[in-house]
């Protein structure tokens, strides 16, 4: 999306040409995709594909949401934070060790569902 830029404020305005005030419309209507049943899944898949740093750079002593495997078939997410200790991967809430291998990370965001 190509957009020129009407004004040099902080915030820039883009002035979209005809083709792409289209495509802007388009998203616009549905800007409020998590509202609906159809967005909170399509927000779900792309939150699974987006945002995952690689485990060697998880930090430690912090809640975070990992994705893991169990060497049997795609890694998975796991519903529950879990956190890097001195001793290896723990579940947050239980203090348990995990079984699974963890593959990739992301912040956890407290309040809010793992899924979201």
């Amino acid at each position: 999306m190509r957009a020129r830029l009407i004004n040099q404020t902080r915030f820039a305005i883009p002035r979209f040409t005809s083709d792409e005030s289209r495509n802007f419309d388009f998203l616009h209507r549905y800007s409020n995709a998590r509202r609906t049943r159809f967005g909170r899944t399509v927000m779900r898949l792309l939150e699974d594909i987006i945002g995952w740093n690689p485990i060697d750079t998880a930090p430690l002593d912090e809640d975070v949401v990992v994705q893991v495997t169990d060497g049997r078939g795609e890694p998975y997410r796991l519903l529950y934070p879990c956190k890097l200790t001195a001793s290896g991967w723990v579940s947050s809430s239980k203090g348990t060790p995990l079984l699974v291998t963890p593959v990739k990370w992301k912040p956890y965001r407290p309040g809010g569902s793992p899924l979201r």
